[in-house]
């Protein structure tokens, strides 16, 4: 167990001070639904990720765990998942980002009954979500619901985060495809 060495990293901050970006849909609160909360742009999405990261101490390995677990908790929530797609995209990419920082959450390729590593889990979601007619409203909320029932159990989550993350991946992926064929969720 323990962390990568992160001094390579120093090369890659940035110096000047940027205005964060803190948006109500980033907090993934369900009570916010339904009151004109919208969601944040892929933009800043990519941005806030960024900012996550550098405000944390990448040598402190439970800092990671922690903020690990914090985005975790708020994915657990697929309905505000579904109300605010691309925040919890960000969420998720904040988890495979920070994962990766990891050397014990490295997950041998040859053991079969190993979790899905995050890498291999994002490409799996993006190719599930291509095999979906993405013109067909109802295939896609088939799909969705799949994906959400996969979901169901917090403790399974917990114990295959790779294939939760996946599975999380899809249903927020397809909720951006479902509102722009304006279907909606049931």
């Amino acid at each position: 167990m323990g962390i990568l060495i992160v001094e390579s990293l120093s090369k890659f901050t940035r110096s000047e001070p940027s205005t964060r970006i803190v948006a109500q849909a980033l907090l993934l609160d369900p009570a916010s639904a339904g009151k004109g909360v919208a969601d944040i742009s892929y933009a800043d999405a990519g941005r806030w990720v960024v900012e996550e990261i550098e405000i944390l101490d990448l040598a402190d390995e439970s800092a990671i765990r922690a903020r690990i677990c914090e985005s975790e908790d708020l994915l657990s929530d697929l309905r505000a998942c579904a109300t605010w797609p691309v925040a919890a995209h960000a969420h998720m990419q904040l988890v495979h980002q920070l994962k990766h920082l990891l050397v014990d959450e490295m997950v041998a390729a040859d053991d079969p009954d190993a979790d899905m590593a995050f890498a291999t889990a994002a490409s799996w979601a993006d190719d599930e979500v291509m095999k979906v007619n993405l013109k067909d409203p109802h295939a896609i909320a088939d799909r969705i619901a799949e994906a959400a029932g996969k979901l169901s159990s917090r403790e399974m989550c917990r114990q295959w985060p790779g294939s939760a993350y996946a599975h999380r991946k899809v249903v927020t992926d397809l909720t951006v495809f479902l509102k722009r064929t304006r279907g909606t969720l049931h």
